[in-house]
This record gives structure tokens, C-alpha cells and sequence, in this order.
């Protein structure tokens, strides 16, 4: 297919606009906040299937199980991904499925948190799994020289639709009474409601126009899968730039990823930040990423991408 059509580009770029809510208001501010605060009686002990587990630790091992199922699934759906002809149907499939998981988050109450917590994680996996197939499709539809800058673009459009979606939640939990005196608890569970329609539609809008490649779908798919992660693998161990970048990448992307899931949870149990100064601190940090994500476009520009890394990993490292 010919590359860089403007239409296909702004539909790829797009999906960042429509799951980056989720990562926002699911993930890392509402409703860690609302579990918390349904979950604080009895010590914040819960009840799980007869043993009695902290609210921060069950949440913790929701996240957990929910990313090794993606460490399961996440090699053999990248193999799929450059062989088969179906990432759109795979892509469609993860979409639906953390959009759907969402949605059915806005049914949380104190009497069925565990509930809760099995669709949080099946929304996790579906926002995971819908990536593996949205990154396949970036070498199939843009010029290698556009690659920094529909990833920065994509980002932008990400924390910018985000924002816009969590002030509009924000303003139910603060401002109920324009909206009829809605209880904070409804506000809440209003919130996932949204989050989940806003991805159903705009990652609709991305699976539209992205192209269906028309391959020839073998029909041993789960063996050629396994081969190819193989093969990947083999590739790895000849190339040492690739196997180090790789672990390191494992251990920086381990504590950035336990301080986006984790730090939500643990300032609303551990440090007693109310829920709205939480909210709205998150929203402040959303918005700083705005200019983050272009300033660093700019870095991997003028300086390229590895030292532009270097530079974010090292502030990383810097105020952990």
C-alpha cells in the first residue's frame, strides 16, 4: 500500500486520543482513588475468596496478573502481527475488549470489588494487546523518516484528549451539583462509563480507516507464531546493542510502569492525599507531559533518539 496518506496517518495517530483516557482516569488517577476509598473500612482489608488481603496489595496483584497475561500473550501476538493478514481483526478484538472491561468498571460498589478488579485487569490487557498490532501497523503505513514525529504526534493527541476527558469527569466529582447532585460515588462510576464509550468510538473511528492487509492466512498460525518468536530470539542473541538496549529497557520500563500503576493507590492509602488534590495533582502532571512529549521530539531530533533517552531515563532515576 502507498505510504504517508494523511488519512491513514491521523486515524493511527488517533488511537492514542482515544485508549490514553484510560490510562489517565482507569489506570492512574479516578478510579485507583474510588477503589481506595470503597475498600477503607475494616482497615482496608478485603475479603478475597476467604483470605483477607489490603486493598493497595489486591490492587497490586490485579496488576500483576493482568501484565503476566501480557507476557504471555504479547510475543506470540507480536509474531502474528508480522505475518498474518488479520491485524485489524486483532487489533478490533483487544480494542473492544478493554473498552467493553471498562465500561463494565461503572458497576463498582463496596459490595463487589473483587468483580471490580477482574475488569480492571481484562481492561489492561485489552489496552496491551490492542498496542502489540497499533505499533505493527507503523512501518506498513509511514516512511521511516516519519516515525519520531507521528510517535510524538500520537502522544500529544493522547495527553491532550485525556486531559480533555478527565476535566470533564473531574468536574462531576467536584462540582456535582451541575449535575443534579450526583453522588461522588455516581461520578465515579459515570467517569468509567465514559472512558470506556470515549475508546469504543474514537478507536472505531482508528480501525476505519487503517488499512486491512489482504495476506494469505496460514492455517498454522500458533506453530509459525512460535518460530518466529524463535527466530526473533535468535536474532537478539547475535546482535549485543539490541540484547542490552532490551535489559535495560526491562529494568527502567519495571519501575516506570510500577510508578504509573502503583503510585495512585499508594498516595491515597499510604499518604491519606484526599482523592481530589490526588485527581487534580495527576491532571497537572498530564498536562506538563503535553510539553514533555514535544520537548523530546525536539531532543530526538537535533541530538538523536539514544541520547534523548539517556536524558529522560536519567531524570527518571533522578527524582525516584
Amino acid at each position: 500500500m502507498q505510504k504517508n496518506q494523511p488519512s491513514v496517518l491521523r486515524a493511527w495517530a488517533m488511537y492514542d486520543w482515544a485508549n490514553s483516557a484510560h490510562n489517565l482516569v482507569i489506570t492512574s488517577a479516578i478510579f485507583p482513588a474510588y477503589f481506595a476509598s470503597i475498600t477503607k473500612g475494616n482497615n482496608g482489608m478485603i475479603n478475597f475468596f476467604g483470605w483477607s488481603i489490603k486493598n493497595s496489595i489486591l490492587f497490586s496483584y490485579a496488576v500483576s496478573c493482568a501484565f503476566l497475561m501480557v507476557v504471555i500473550l504479547h510475543p506470540l501476538l507480536s509474531g502474528l502481527a508480522d505475518f498474518t493478514g488479520r491485524k485489524k481483526q486483532f487489533m478490533r478484538f483487544f480494542v473492544y475488549l478493554g473498552a467493553f472491561s471498562t465500561i463494565m468498571l461503572s458497576f463498582t460498589t463496596q459490595n463487589n470489588v473483587v468483580f471490580s478488579l477482574f475488569w480492571f485487569s481484562l481492561s489492561l490487557i485489552g489496552y496491551s494487546g490492542s498496542l502489540v498490532f497499533y505499533n505493527a501497523y507503523l512501518p506498513e503505513i509511514a516512511t521511516e523518516d516519519k516515525f519520531d514525529y507521528l510517535s510524538a504526534k500520537g502522544y500529544m493527541l493522547g495527553y491532550v484528549g485525556s486531559v480533555l476527558l478527565m476535566l470533564q469527569n473531574l468536574t462531576m466529582i467536584e462540582m456535582p451539583s451541575f449535575y443534579g447532585n450526583i453522588s461522588n460515588a455516581f461520578a465515579c462510576q459515570l467517569s468509567f462509563l465514559l472512558v470506556g464509550i470515549w475508546w469504543f468510538v474514537f478507536g472505531k473511528y482508528t480501525l476505519q480507516n487503517l488499512p486491512s492487509n489482504r495476506t494469505q492466512i496460514s492455517t498454522n498460525w500458533w506453530k509459525e507464531s512460535k518460530m518466529k518468536l524463535k527466530s526473533t530470539y535468535a536474532q537478539i542473541q547475535k546482535n549485543k546493542s539490541i540484547r542490552l538496549f532490551l535489559i535495560g529497557f526491562f529494568f527502567y520500563n519495571m519501575g516506570l510502569q510500577t510508578v504509573m500503576y502503583i503510585a495512585a493507590i499508594f498516595a491515597e492509602v499510604e499518604l491519606k492525599i484526599p482523592e481530589s488534590n490526588l485527581i487534580i495533582t495527576i491532571l497537572l502532571i498530564q498536562l506538563l507531559a503535553i510539553f514533555g512529549a514535544y520537548s523530546f521530539a525536539f531532543l530526538s531530533r537535533k541530538m538523536s533518539n539514544v541520547n534523548a533517552l539517556k536524558i529522560g531515563v536519567f531524570f527518571w532515576i533522578f527524582i525516584c
